[in-house]
């Protein structure tokens, strides 16, 4: 192993202010003795527009105002778009002279944000290099990672460790409490048991005393605990039961010695912001060699990867922190690539296939007090974009604003509850291939010379379709199907038999993703299905 050690200290002053005048501190006698917690103002008449490591940006609050109500009236005019309520050239012009003043709006925001730290910002970098285990697999665990493909030597691991402390610099014993664990092992506790391992286990349990006493609905019951356990494992079958590298951050739990700081920022006139931060951060990034296999696990306070030689799996396990607002981007990937739970919100540039399961959506949430009680409700979605996949993709997201394009492969992608736009480069079409929504918009477009070559099957329930393609290649179409019934609006391509009765049976087929005659499937039960042809780009 190879250790550097290089150091940097960044100070954020305590207030940091942009023609505001000074901004002064607010703190109470108690607080001003407790290291743990700050009370700050931020300048008059001024709103917060996102938050930092230590404190949050503030705005003009009337700037501010008029940004939000543009986005209001933007999403107003998409939707009379959606529902035809307003006529094509006086809504797009509309929309255009929106979009232009909005982006001149935030423009302005952002030159004229104030950051307002309550807690000053220290950081120190370290370095280590690992060597390659035989196997070629890596397990890297940290819900801040940075990943970047190299040629090696071994494995490179470059950390920034922060801490945020409200005025004496830390001394280097606090940064050193976090530091990289790496090891060569079969990491069990990771990735789980091997199907040998376990039944072996669970013979040994039954043999046991114990065992013996179980009566026949416990040991039901226990075989059904215990194969839930072990499926939470199955992403993990290519590292069972093998050696790996394993690295990971300690010292950043609370267990380890981290703890919680308390901020509250006041702007005299405007709004007031109170949060809590970790006081111990740190951001890793690791230079990998290629491999056969990498895992992440944690990935909820940022990712960023580009450019790795291997088959990458994501997911949430043993995560500590989160960040709602932060950056998760994946871009270049020479493999296959699987997701669970993790919030990815830029895929790109995948040479295999992609399984991508998201059905937990990663927002916040919030609660508010008013007249008519409590109101407790979840912030607005993110939009998540997924392009250039060399093979298929299969994904399922409980909410997200979705963008597709240049997917090679078989397309199977259920959005429950958010919108979805395909951009039409090329369809296969000697497959079929689905896209699933029980009230989100389903959005697609691409180049006439394309989309009328391609079978589509669009369907809603109760929601809305609509076509800028001609009758003879999207016929309409209604019938009623099942028991009990289930009724179907349709566009969809006529086919070449008269009394072709598999046209009842697909909406069916494709919702239970059963095997049928290719082509694309658009379904969504309430929200609504539009296909438009674009016109053909160099």
């Amino acid at each position: 192993m190879i250790t550097k050690h290089c150091y940097r200290i960044v100070l954020i002053t305590l207030c940091l202010f942009v023609g505001f005048g000074q901004i002064g501190s607010a703190q109470g006698p108690d607080d001003a003795t407790n290291e743990l917690k700050s009370v700050v103002v931020a300048p008059p008449d001024t709103l917060r527009m996102g938050s930092t490591l230590g404190g949050a940006y503030f705005v003009d609050k009337e700037l501010y105002q008029r940004y939000e109500a543009l986005k209001a009236r933007l999403s107003q005019i998409r939707e009379e778009i959606w529902r035809g309520d307003a006529s094509s050239d006086v809504a797009m012009k509309s929309l255009t002279a929106i979009q232009r003043e909005s982006k001149q709006l935030r423009e302005e925001l952002d030159r004229r944000k104030v950051l307002v730290s309550a807690f000053r910002v220290y950081s120190k970098t370290s370095e280590q290099i690992f060597p390659l285990a035989d196997e070629r697999l890596v397990i890297i665990t940290g819900d801040d990672v940075i990943v970047r493909g190299w040629d090696g030597p071994g494995i490179k691991c470059v950390v920034e460790k922060i801490i945020l402390a409200k005025e004496q610099q830390p001394d280097d014993s606090v940064f050193d409490s976090i530091q990289v664990k790496h090891e060569v092992k079969v990491a069990e506790e990771m990735v789980g048991l091997t199907r040998e391992r376990r039944d072996q286990g669970e013979r040994e349990f039954l043999a046991s005393e114990t065992g013996r006493k179980m009566t026949d609905e416990q040991r039901v019951g226990r075989k059904k605990l215990v194969d839930g356990i072990h499926h939470s494992y199955d992403d993990y079958l290519a590292f069972q039961g093998r050696e790996a590298n394993t690295i990971q951050l300690t010292g950043l739990s609370h267990q380890e010695g981290n703890r919680n700081l308390i901020m509250r920022i006041n702007s005299p006139g405007g709004g007031a912001v109170s949060s809590s931060q970790w006081q111990r951060h740190a951001k890793m990034t690791v230079y990998i060699p290629a491999c056969k296999y990498l895992a992440i696990r944690g990935c909820l306070a940022g990712l960023d990867i580009q450019s790795i030689d291997c088959d990458l799996l994501l997911t949430t396990h043993g995560s500590k922190n989160r960040e709602y607002e932060g950056s998760f981007t994946v871009r270049g990937v020479n493999g296959n690539v699987t997701i669970t739970q993790v919030p990815v919100r830029v895929l790109s540039e995948v040479t295999g296939d992609v399984l991508f399961t998201a059905s937990n959506e990663f927002v916040n949430s919030g609660t508010h007090h008013g007249r008519a009680g409590r109101t407790m409700s979840s912030y607005e979605t993110h939009k998540t974009r997924i392009d250039h996949i060399g093979g298929d993709l299969q994904a399922t997201f409980l909410r997200t604003d979705l963008s597709l394009s240049a997917i090679k492969g078989t397309l199977d992608v259920t959005n429950h509850y958010g919108s979805t736009h395909l951009t039409v480069n090329a369809v296969d079409t000697d497959r079929a291939h689905r896209i699933v929504s029980q009230s989100g918009k389903i959005y697609v477009d691409g180049p006439a010379s394309i989309l009328e070559k391609t079978p589509i099957y669009a369907y809603t329930q109760c929601g809305r379709l609509q076509t800028s393609i001609s009758r003879d290649i999207l016929a309409a179409t209604s019938f009623s199907t099942g028991h009990p019934q289930t009724g179907w609006h349709g566009f969809v391509t006529p086919s070449k038999e008269r009394f072709d009765m598999r046209k009842f049976e697909r909406p069916a087929a494709a919702l239970e993703n059963r095997e049928r005659e290719a082509g694309l499937d658009l379904i969504s039960h309430a929200g609504g299905v539009t296909i438009v042809t674009t016109e053909a780009t160099e």
